[in-house]
């Protein structure tokens, strides 16, 4: 066999690392939506409001019963995902958009599918597209995740000074606890500043 016909097509790689990068996010905001859900002082922490999800966002309008988000959004993005693999980047923005004009309320949702439309966005190399959306999810729910997602897209986009300004933003916004109980995550977060800086 000759050597070429061992390496995998470039596209073929392309979509296999895509379809893994996208299984990590949805596995991460499913910790995040389902930590949400299911420990109150969680979601407030993370709403910035003092009550739990109203009664609109419950199954069936049960009380006693959780909200059924994460099944949701992760099916949305799953869908969208599909799209975005079958070569569909379009399709696969409006269903995430459509889900996001319909959870207008509930800000860490909103953010999770800006976010995600940013990485599609960056992914398809329409940077400026990809930073409206981060910003998007930077209104919804300012985070440092946000400021990670600016600073990645600009630094694709060839912007260094705007990379090293959301990075700093985004180490200045790290968890105090974050930075002890996950310190590679820190770790990470600083390489990402040192990697715009150079």
């Amino acid at each position: 066999m000759s050597h070429q016909s061992q390496q995998t097509p470039p596209v073929r790689h392309h979509k296999k690392l895509l379809l893994i990068a996208i299984g990590l996010l949805v596995l991460v905001i499913a910790i995040v939506v389902y930590l949400a859900i299911t420990n109150p002082s969680v979601f407030q922490r993370l709403t910035g409001t003092k009550e739990s999800p109203s009664s609109s966002q419950t199954s069936a309008g049960n009380p006693d019963q959780k909200p059924n988000v994460l099944s949701e959004t992760d099916k949305v993005i799953g869908d969208a995902t599909t799209s975005l693999l079958n070569g569909n980047y379009e399709e696969g923005q409006q269903k995430l958009q459509s889900y996001a004009d319909k959870r207008t309320g509930d800000k860490l949702t909103l953010a999770i599918i800006y976010l995600n439309m940013a990485g599609n966005a960056q992914d398809a190399k329409k940077y400026d597209e990809a930073l409206g959306y981060a910003q998007k999810a930077e209104v919804a729910y300012p985070d440092y995740v946000s400021m990670q997602a600016l600073g990645d897209i600009s630094l694709a986009k060839g912007d260094k000074p705007a990379a090293i300004k959301y990075y700093k933003v985004m180490l200045e916004r790290f968890p105090e606890d974050k930075k002890t109980s996950m310190p590679f995550e820190y770790e990470f977060a600083q390489s990402k500043l040192k990697e715009a800086q150079s």
